[in-house]
């Protein structure tokens, strides 16, 4: 989908504002924040760099544990790391192990920098001593490869465009002098580069994104042999956009997706990885965003990209827009502060597999910057225009909701049991879903009715005179996982152990995906014979 075409979708699907109410969670500054299946957030921010209780700038990482549904944090505890940071922490959950990653410079010793990570095992409750894990100031970093593996992308010695894969269970390997012999991937060797991201394609394979001095948005991946740390053994730099930068990152079920701000006009470009490359752009119109700009994915394949605007009139605003496929997008107002003497840094978000999550900021200016927690939820449907109507009622699929077409069947007529002829038992149900899905089988009987108004009802003593019709009752249905593409579904014309009786049949096909998107139903009429021909006349 082009830039024009993104728009005019992005348009029509703008709800309005329902700026959700924000949790101040204390004085402090670069909040990040991750989301366990529960619901619980788990947030970790920086001291403010002026504050005169701490011997140096960002010296202490804060931690706060927020329940889903609380106002204030169940756990709360405060990290004095030796030396000193300009680079937000990062924070990871999986079932019960939080680690939180905290970048310092200025160090004793024989290394003048060092990323540390505290691990809590019990839930967030207890973290244990921080371990000097990495030594890449990390822009941006994501869980993996490997189950104790972190990924960092950011630069070292001022060169930018730098991968490093750390052990979070083990300090960084040193020379005789006590310096790091951890190796690291340069991945623009020869140019500047800023603004990486990093995602996993896969549970073993990395892939970051970076731009150049030019504009140029450009990506590497992994080839899968090798040592990860080696440059050597990932793919050359292939293009992205011309015209994009501060990248963004999002990876799940829905697939691998890469944000991007974009000028003429402003909007947020989001491009679908599909294994090789990444395709054309859906676009978000925004008025602005740049480095506030966030893109993420929960569990449950819902995307959420959310941006600040600190350039309006009355006060900065957080809006943003949720996807349940990267393409179809609704977009509302999450946060705004109705005073001009605030500007909102850059936000980060995380949500559970139902969708419902948090998003985290820090608002004020210098001493004076708080953190905020902000409810996060799917933005909401656009209301219709009162009077309007679906046109000519045909059940109309949703955007971003799984589709189905060319339902049919090989026999719609057919027998059932052990007594029929091989050449007429059963059937087999054929569609084409355009995504994967859940799909649901629905059986009702066709019987006689009785008109009642527009309603074809169960014929009663009442009812007797009424013109006939006819009117379907359930009997039954099941449910099969749907892939994309065509699809088969073999229909022995039993549901459990119960056969079908000889009738006329309406079968309803109606496809869910991951995020309960459902498809607009699809129905084929079928008959039931019995195992005799002759008795059916």
């Amino acid at each position: 989908m082009g830039v024009i075409a993104g728009l005019a979708v992005l348009l029509g699907s703008t709800s309005p504002a329902h700026a959700a109410t924000p949790i101040l969670l204390g004085a402090g500054n670069r909040p990040a924040v991750a989301v366990n299946g529960a619901g619980t957030a788990f947030i970790a921010y920086l001291d403010n760099d002026d504050d005169p209780t701490t011997s140096a700038p960002d010296a202490v990482v804060h931690y706060c544990r927020l329940p889903r549904g609380a106002t204030v944090c169940d756990h709360r505890l405060d990290f004095a790391l030796e030396g000193t940071t300009l680079t937000r922490p990062h924070v990871f959950v999986e079932g019960q192990t939080v680690r939180i990653l905290a970048f310092r410079y200025g160090l004793s010793g024989a290394n003048f920098a060092a990323d540390y990570v505290l691990s809590s095992t019990d839930g967030g409750r207890t973290f244990g001593a921080p371990v000097a894990a990495g030594t890449v100031n990390p822009y941006d970093a994501v869980a993996g490869p490997g189950p104790n593996g972190i990924s960092l992308v950011g630069d070292k010695g001022g060169r930018n465009g730098l991968y490093q894969r750390v052990d979070a269970t083990s300090p960084f390997p040193v020379d005789i002098n006590g310096r790091s012999t951890l190796g690291s991937a340069e991945l623009s060797p020869g140019r500047d580069a800023y603004s990486p991201a990093v995602e996993l394609v896969n549970p073993t394979t990395p892939l970051v994104t970076f731009n150049f001095l030019d504009g140029t948005a450009a990506f590497r991946v992994f080839g899968g042999t090798g040592e990860v740390n080696d440059a050597a053994n990932w793919s050359p730099a292939q293009v992205i956009a011309r015209d994009g930068e501060y990248g963004q990152l999002a990876q799940g079920p829905s697939g691998l997706f890469s944000q991007l701000d974009a000028e003429n006009p402003k909007r947020l470009d989001v491009r679908r990885y599909n294994g090789s490359t990444f395709g054309a752009p859906t676009s978000i119109p925004i008025a602005e965003g740049g480095p506030t700009s966030y893109l993420a994915q929960d569990p449950g394949g819902m995307l959420f990209s959310l941006w600040v605007e600190n350039s309006v009139i009355g006060g900065p605003r957080m809006r943003y827009a949720s996807s349940p496929d990267g393409v179809s997008w609704r977009t509302a107002q999450l946060l705004a502060f109705n005073t001009i003497d605030r500007q909102m840094g850059e936000v980060r978000a995380g949500a559970a597999p139902d969708h419902l999550g948090y998003a985290v900021v820090d608002s004020g200016q210098g001493n004076a910057r708080q953190v905020y927690a902000v409810p996060l939820a799917p933005a909401p449907a656009p209301t219709p225009p009162r009077g309007t109507s679906p046109g000519d009622g045909t059940p109309q699929t949703p955007p971003g909701a799984p589709a189905i077409s060319a339902p049919s069947l090989t026999r719609s007529a057919f027998c059932v049991g052990r007594r029929c002829p091989g050449s007429r038992r059963g059937t087999t149900v054929r569609f084409a879903l355009s995504k994967p899905a859940r799909v649901r089988l629905r059986i009702d009987r066709r019987v006689a009715g009785r008109r009642d108004g527009d309603r074809c009802r169960r014929p009663t003593r009442r009812n007797r005179n009424a013109r006939r019709c006819s009117r379907y009752v359930k009997v039954g249905g099941f449910s099969r996982p749907g892939t994309a593409g065509a699809n088969r579904v073999r229909f022995s014309g039993k549901i459990g152990n119960r056969a079908l009786r000889r009738g006329r049949y309406r079968l309803t096909i109606t496809a869910i995906d991951a995020n309960s998107a459902r498809s607009a139903p699809k129905r084929i009429s079928f008959r039931v014979h019995p195992p005799n021909p002759a008795r059916d006349r």
